[in-house]
């Protein structure tokens, strides 16, 4: 029997650290502070994430996603009411954030060759069509 994704997708899980300074923003500042865990759920994997924001309050986030390709419809806010994930390869997670059936955010996730670093590559479609992309590098903890 063949893993599953989620099971593929296992050099993801863990609590990772957000590296501030290896990190770019072209949208906003990076977070004073952020922490990212994957963890498997089922046939889904549950992303958590918090962080302090530039006007140093706290923020939490959580959702999960299955890592097979389909668009699923996802009731976590206003913003977004779908999101698609797929596990490419053992190194590399793609979500994708919907609203009115258009993505409004794309997400790579990229592990490094010894799976201790993380980069995150997030696009931002704005309503007036520009694209702008944040580079967030997490460094993996210890949970």
């Amino acid at each position: 029997m063949s893993e599953s994704k989620v099971e593929q997708a296992g050099a993801f899980f863990g609590l990772w650290t957000l590296n501030r300074e290896a990190s770019r923003y072209a949208q906003g500042e990076p977070p004073h502070d952020a922490s990212y865990k994957l963890e498997p759920d089922g046939d889904a994997i549950k992303v958590t994430m918090d962080w302090l924001g530039p006007d140093g309050l706290p923020k939490h986030q959580v959702y999960t996603g299955v890592p097979d390709g389909v668009v699923y419809p996802y009731d976590g806010g206003d913003v977004v009411d779908a999101i698609s994930m797929t596990l490419l390869d053992a190194r590399t997670l793609d979500t994708d954030s919907r609203k009115d059936g258009r993505i409004i955010a794309y997400a790579r996730r990229v592990l490094s060759e010894d799976g201790e670093t993380m980069t995150i590559t997030m696009r931002s479609f704005l309503p007036d069509g520009r694209e702008l992309d944040n580079i967030a590098v997490y460094e993996k903890s210890v949970d």
